[in-house]
């Protein structure tokens, strides 16, 4: 990857990530309660709002909340996305960063991420698999759960 990628981080994570995405990485980064006003007046971010922002920004997607991601917003909303970042584990703030790196280091060897479902987990393991996948006939299914 080069240093064109942009990642936008969800608020359930630390903001301290985005630092290490440009500090560590090169990448640009930012934080969704950086992005400004809310959408429709609410007062923090909605998830369907950020996968609207995702696909307007081209964003890689970091979150924790894999079930909203992975099995609502992203198969409704996107055809083509640049990548979605799942740290698998609630953590405390050096835990998070651990997973965070762990999943930067694994991707700067891809040549990119689009359509690609990331995750790592407490032992730093890093699993990537092709989402959607044109190849099953539930593309959107997810690769990282049998049937």
């Amino acid at each position: 990857m080069d240093g064109n990628a942009r990642f936008l981080i969800d608020e359930c994570l630390s903001p301290s990530l985005t630092d290490i995405a440009k500090g560590e990485f090169g990448m640009y980064a930012t934080y969704v309660p950086w992005l400004g006003t809310p959408p429709r007046g609410e007062p923090s971010w909605k998830d369907p709002d950020i996968v609207d922002r995702i696909a307007e920004a081209d964003f890689v997607f970091v979150t924790n909340n894999r079930r909203d991601f992975v099995g609502k917003y992203y198969p409704r909303r996107l055809e083509i996305h640049n990548g979605l970042i799942i740290i698998l584990q609630r953590a405390n703030l050096d835990q998070e960063k651990a997973m965070f790196r762990a999943a930067m280091n694994f991707i700067a060897s891809m040549t990119d991420t689009v359509n690609k479902l990331v995750e790592v987990n407490s032992n730093l393991d890093v699993s990537v698999a092709d989402w959607p996948n044109s190849g099953n006939p539930n593309p959107w299914s997810d690769p990282f759960k049998p049937g």
